[in-house]
């Protein structure tokens, strides 16, 4: 157990157990052209893979970092104070990404022995709700936050810029925040593209994209093609005027 208790051993154990999971779940729905919850193995790997990054990899990751802002926090006064008030309700608000995780997961596995199709659906459905759910929660309201703690305290303790190992930490730091923000609004957004058909008719889905759809062409034509194609035409009596006399 003490062993087990190494944040750097865990953070391994559990990279390499997903990583591997994920990767024998590709390989088979690629040779087998099968999908999550047509057979149990495939379903199996898929929920536990997803269960073991969302529900165990990145909380103890984000606990770790947690626990190094409020070590740094304590010795800064009323400011310091805020901070780690602020970073031990961001560990309060982590404990409920377990539970949410295990329901999308649980849902997504239940499928494998779920043989009636209007039962699946709405299984398949809850994954993708408590998948959004669960991206929204952990990566805008507790990682991003940590995350931002974490950069102001690397800026803080470097203000001139002329350390370089701080520098290259800030730099590594800013790419996770970066790339996690990106990957939260694009987890997001696929599960609620995935989420809507399966609880609305395919009739209602297809209306409400396509109104989307046509929203944007329009405002985009309002807003950039047709100014555009004004001021061409203003350019154009003036250049072929100056084209004439020059003749």
């Amino acid at each position: 157990m003490d062993v087990w208790k190494a944040h750097n051993l865990r953070v391994m154990f559990l990279s390499t157990v997903a990583g591997l999971l994920r990767t024998i779940e590709g390989i088979s729905r690629f040779t087998t052209g099968i999908y999550v919850s047509e057979t149990f193995l495939t379903t199996f790997l898929a929920a536990w893979a997803g269960f073991l990054f969302w529900g165990q990899l990145g909380p103890i990751f984000l606990e770790q970092v947690l626990n190094i802002i409020i070590k740094s926090m304590k010795m800064s006064g009323p400011e310091g104070e805020v901070m780690t008030k602020k970073m031990e309700t961001m560990r309060v608000l982590m404990l409920w990404q377990i539970p949410q995780v295990m329901v999308a997961y649980l849902s997504l596995f239940a499928t494998a022995f779920i043989e009636n199709p209007f039962i699946a659906q709405w299984l398949v459905g809850a994954y993708y709700f408590f998948s959004t759910i669960t991206s929204i929660f952990f990566v805008f309201f507790i990682a991003l936050p940590t995350m931002g703690a974490f950069l102001k305290i690397i800026k803080d303790a470097n203000p001139d810029g002329t350390d370089a190992k701080l520098n290259g930490l800030e730099n590594k730091i800013g790419i996770f925040y970066r790339e996690t923000r990106n990957n939260g609004v694009s987890n997001t957004v696929t599960c609620i593209i995935f989420c809507i058909p399966l609880t609305q008719t395919l009739v209602t889905y297809q209306v409400a994209f396509g109104w989307t759809i046509g929203a944007l062409i329009t405002g985009t034509a309002i807003w950039f093609i047709a100014p555009r194609a004004k001021n061409a035409k203003r350019v154009t009596p003036s250049t072929t005027k100056s084209t004439v006399v020059e003749n």
